[in-house]
């Protein structure tokens, strides 16, 4: 299908193939964004353990795991553990 024809844009519904290019654009544009503009030393998130999708979309993206913080956060069934994930802009020598 084509996306732009005769000056009109034709959207379509996402494909499970579109999602990691989604969110590849995504985090590249939030790191670039930080970064480059703001001057942000670093990016950071908490992601809880059992939470390997997200994990494995950070770590695609660059980030690395930096610490675990035991028994962070409350859950139906006690207590789990989060990741701490961090991203450091090595461009910026301040």
């Amino acid at each position: 299908m084509a996306y732009l024809e005769n000056n009109q844009i034709k959207l379509r519904a996402l494909e499970p193939e579109d999602l990691d290019a989604l969110y590849k654009w995504e985090n590249d544009a939030i790191r670039d964004y930080a970064f480059d503009f703001l001057l942000v030393k670093q990016l950071y998130a908490h992601i809880p353990k059992q939470n390997e999708i997200s994990l494995k979309l950070f770590s695609k993206a660059g980030y690395s795991n930096t610490a675990c913080l035991k028994e962070w956060i409350k859950t139906s069934d006690g207590f789990e553990d989060v990741s701490v994930v961090q991203l450091i802009n090595e461009k910026l020598k301040i």
